[in-house]
């Protein structure tokens, strides 16, 4: 059984993984992040609830950014953080998710002539 997917608008915005189970869940920053050789990531608990498995954060100021979020499970080294999926860009936010970037029409025309090579008469 795999958990619920991320929405199209979710997957345009913030960097969104698949683990090796097929679940998907979004990349954080940084050196402990899942995929870094760390386990820092948000995954979907529910249609309604994300989660943050987060390791050595400051789990108070997190909670103290997100509406209605709690703690889930706190073990010695780790700690689940759930929210409503209305305050997931909150989240992303406060646990330094990774975003997609973000280019102009021109920046990805520019790109696209780096890649395949402008095309002249």
């Amino acid at each position: 059984m795999h958990l619920p997917t991320f929405s199209q608008e979710v997957k345009a915005k913030w960097f969104v993984k698949k683990d090796e189970s097929g679940d998907e869940f979004i990349r954080l920053n940084g050196r402990k992040a899942l995929l870094n050789d760390g386990l820092d990531h948000i995954f979907q608990i529910s249609s309604d609830r994300v989660g943050a498995w987060l390791t050595r954060r400051n789990t108070k100021q997190i909670l103290a950014k997100v509406p209605g979020s709690k703690i889930e499970q706190a073990g010695s080294e780790e700690t689940i953080i759930s929210c409503g999926i209305e305050h997931l860009e909150l989240l992303c936010d406060a646990v330094g998710a990774k975003r997609r970037p973000v280019y102009t029409a021109e920046q990805r025309e520019i790109m696209a002539d780096r890649k395949y090579g402008t095309t002249g008469p």
